[in-house]
């Protein structure tokens, strides 16, 4: 076969066995009891899925991401480097935070993120695009050699069936727990959860939607007819549920109603639901406080502790991953490489801020200039400069200063003449 011109000999072979990394049943014949395992759309319906892949995904596609060089040990952004315009538009219906954060949402809810390069006659790359990762399949050649195939794009411009190898596509993928070129989704470790949560707030809809009553029985003293029997049960669901729950039901002739099932307290749902919340947020390595409201904050820590820690926990892996997926995909050297701007992200509250910056700017470590613009101040004259007080002294002119002095051999005294 060809693939853009080259004559492919070998056979391509899709990877084996990649539909066990999705979310399955959790035994078989779950489904034909009603127990299976809700698919990724259905796990997008629990609350706490869906607030811990918003969360990540608008927390880093937030920040900015942005093209640095090294000189020394200083990073300078590189805003006249072909790159830094692609990261700012990746393609024609894209900015970067809507690209970014497509690329997290499908590595989030996949385990993988594919972006096709597309390339002009001289080979520089002129856009992105994330594929749908549901469509795209891993072939290997006997080599070795990797491709990639794709369904229909319009957006992308890319036709169905398509094969482009791998050094046209960046490929991001999660934890490889079964197939090095195939990345697992944290839906993987909590589907169960998810599933749990879905079919407890299913069955508090239904609960509720009976005034918090459940089904029960209207008892007679003697028997009934049938067709009475029907129509008492029709009478009582007519008049006493749904719109009409809270209503005040008569009986006569010794009708009595027993409700059946359990209360609200004896299921403790709230409790089920709050475990399912937290083992979620777990799998997703993210702090409870963060999609949970009702949970508070570890007292006594900063905002800069606490944000700093969802970093290190969480964020870090995401946006580190997505660097080096760009650094090699776009080719870069001459010491550039991508670089998301966390300090928004770890920013102190306002005094802990201004204490820092003038301890900084008294150190000399900062101009006045650059603490200003941490403040969104604009520049003064003079401040442009870090400044340091006149009676300070470097270690090497103190210790010249301090150095003994070479012994002189002084002449020896003449005799005063008579």
């Amino acid at each position: 076969m060809k693939i853009f011109g080259f004559e492919i000999k070998r056979a391509l072979r899709p990877i084996a066995g990649t539909g066990r990394y999705g979310v399955r049943e959790p035994f078989t014949g779950a489904w034909q009891q009603g127990l299976e395992l809700k698919d990724t759309d259905g796990l997008l319906r629990v609350a706490a899925v869906y607030a811990c892949v918003s969360r990540i995904a608008a927390d880093i596609s937030k920040l900015g991401i942005k093209l640095v060089k090294q000189q020394g040990t200083v990073f300078t952004e590189a805003n006249n480097h072909p790159a830094a315009a692609l990261l700012k538009r990746p393609n024609h219906f894209q900015n970067g935070k809507q690209f970014f954060e497509q690329w997290l949402i499908s590595r989030l809810l996949y385990g993988n993120t594919y972006i096709l390069k597309k390339a002009d006659a001289a080979g520089a790359v002129q856009s992105l695009h994330v594929l749908d990762p549901r469509t795209v399949k891993l072939l290997v050649a006997d080599d070795g050699s990797i491709f990639y195939q794709t369904a229909a794009d319009q957006l992308a411009g890319v036709a169905d069936g398509a094969v482009y190898p791998a050094r046209q596509v960046i490929h991001d993928r999660g934890d490889c727990l079964f197939h090095p070129l195939i990345g697992v989704s944290p839906l993987f470790a909590c589907a169960a959860s998810g599933t749990l949560a879905g079919n407890a707030q299913a069955q508090s809809g239904a609960f509720f939607a009976n005034a918090s009553r459940p089904g029960g029985l209207i008892v007679a003293p003697e028997n009934i007819a049938e067709a009475e029997a029907k129509r008492l049960a029709d009478y009582f669901n007519s008049h006493f549920t749904g719109a009409n729950s809270g209503k005040v039901a008569a009986f006569g002739g010794g009708l009595k109603f027993e409700p059946l099932g359990m209360s609200a307290v004896d299921a403790e749902l709230i409790e089920q639901l709050k475990w399912s919340v937290a083992d979620i947020a777990r799998a997703f390595k993210v702090p409870l406080h963060k999609i949970d409201e009702s949970v508070p904050i570890t007292a006594g820590n900063s905002v800069e502790a606490i944000n700093l820690n969802y970093y290190q926990d969480c964020l870090q892996s995401y946006m580190e991953a997505i660097e080096t997926c760009l650094d090699d995909g776009l080719n870069l050297s001459d010491g550039h490489h991508t670089e998301f701007d966390v300090q928004n992200l770890l920013r102190m509250d306002s005094a802990a801020r201004v204490a820092a910056n003038v301890e900084l700017v008294k150190a000399g470590i900062k101009s006045p200039n650059e603490a200003r613009a941490d403040e969104n101040l604009p520049p003064v004259a003079g401040g442009e400069s870090p400044m340091i007080q006149q009676q300070n002294y470097s270690l090497a002119a103190l210790a010249q200063r301090d150095a003994p002095k070479e012994t002189l051999n002084e002449p020896a005294p003449t005799e005063a003449t008579t």
